[in-house]
């Protein structure tokens, strides 16, 4: 695969020799934007793909236009193409969608769907029609040159699959999605090498409190317990529960946007006796900084007193783990499948650590425990001791 390179012009790379020329138009705060990619014939000079660039911006802005004038009137008049759906799909589902899946599929539809299959009548796409994006999307490359993993294209899916299947259902025609199969990827993560050790996260622990005090609370707080960054960051004083040795998680914070947690439940993570004693040791030196301790207010503000961004974390952790001769990147994520991994590790039952964690379902517990080669090779070993064991004993009533 060839990586595809920048010019000093915006919005044309070269990749396989060609110029590839990309335009992107922002539309309203509930639409998806346009984005639309060509690849020039070879041999086509530097200011030739200048102009076609130029043109397809003008071709993109004239779009635009027609389709914010059609779209006054969308809740009465029947949509005529995908796009005008898809407009009309957001528009609809943002006041019950959480901020953070309103984004996922608004840049889902902008980048992988309508650029392809948006000016298409939404009532004559066909499941050929649907089967011909999948191959395309089974071939999409990254701007590095490397293919998408199978859970990236899936989501992309997911996505088209939920837009068709509404569609079909409020303007009355035959749903082409039926016995449709996602995409087919040879790319899968491989999510083993991405969780920590137990004396790696001693040593990553150990050097925060070392080296970033003002950021240890956090980091022990989301590696004992593994709860997304932007649950902690939605955290107030009344969610700790010191008593029962318990963290109520209610809430999540995105771009700065209180909601309800991914899952949209209520869960109760457990307060191991370490962690109790940190998040006391932080609230006694809020208390004597004179910040607010009170019910409401949130345990790890900014400085503006506001929730942190879910990304706070991730330039801290890399120091940290850099600092403890850990070689793989560590960021929240890689705590929360630390601890998922270490309590499958130690025989707790899924149906606990799926509690602990709030996934979705016990699959989701499985799918990210990356259970370590030396607890393979321990698992192993019980086994072929076990059946000696036995042979063993089998030999002996024998004999």
């Amino acid at each position: 695969m060839t990586e595809r390179t920048k010019t000093n012009a915006p919005g044309i790379y070269k990749q396989h020799g060609r110029y590839v020329i990309l335009a992107t138009m922002r539309a309203g705060p509930n639409r998806p934007r346009r984005r639309v990619e060509q690849t020039l014939a070879e041999g086509t000079s530097f200011e030739e793909a200048r102009k076609a660039r130029a043109a397809l911006v003008q071709d993109l802005e004239r779009k635009e236009k027609a389709a914010q004038k059609n779209s006054k009137n969308t809740e009465t008049v029947s949509p005529t193409t995908l796009e005008s759906y898809a407009n009309h799909w957001i528009e609809v589902r943002a006041m019950r969608l959480k901020a953070s899946v309103k984004h996922h599929y608004v840049a889902v539809l902008a980048m992988r769907i309508l650029p392809y299959l948006g000016d298409r009548p939404v009532r004559e796409l066909t499941r050929g029609d649907l089967e011909a994006w999948i191959g395309r999307m089974e071939r999409a490359e990254r701007r590095v040159g490397q293919a998408y993993s199978r859970h990236t294209v899936h989501a992309w899916f997911r996505v088209l699959m939920t837009l068709m299947r509404d569609a079909a259902a409020d303007l009355g025609f035959a749903d082409p999605t039926i016995r449709l199969r996602a995409p087919r990827t040879d790319v899968d993560g491989v999510r083993e090498t991405r969780t920590l050790t137990t004396s790696e996260l001693a040593r990553l622990l150990m050097t925060a409190k070392d080296h970033f005090p003002e950021w240890y609370a956090e980091i022990a707080t989301t590696a004992y317990t593994g709860m997304r960054p932007g649950e902690l960051y939605a955290l107030t004083w009344s969610d700790l529960r010191f008593d029962e040795r318990a963290i109520v998680i209610r809430k999540a914070v995105w771009k700065g946007e209180v909601s309800t947690t991914k899952t949209g439940a209520c869960r109760k993570s457990a307060m191991i006796k370490e962690l109790g004693e940190i998040l006391r040791e932080h609230q006694s030196t809020f208390e004597s900084l004179g910040l607010s301790t009170e019910a409401d207010a949130l345990v790890f503000p900014s400085n503006q007193g506001t929730p942190r961004a879910a990304s706070s974390l991730y330039k801290t952790l890399g120091i940290v783990a850099s600092i403890a001769g850990i070689e793989q990147k560590v960021g929240p994520q890689v705590l929360r499948r630390t601890i998922n991994t270490l309590l499958v590790e130690a025989g707790v039952s899924t149906v606990v650590v799926r509690a602990q964690l709030g996934h979705v379902s016990e699959k989701m517990t499985i799918r990210y425990a990356g259970i370590h080669q030396e607890a393979k090779v321990e698992a192993v070993d019980r086994l072929v001791t076990a059946s000696q064991e036995d042979l063993s004993r089998t030999v002996r009533v024998r004999g």
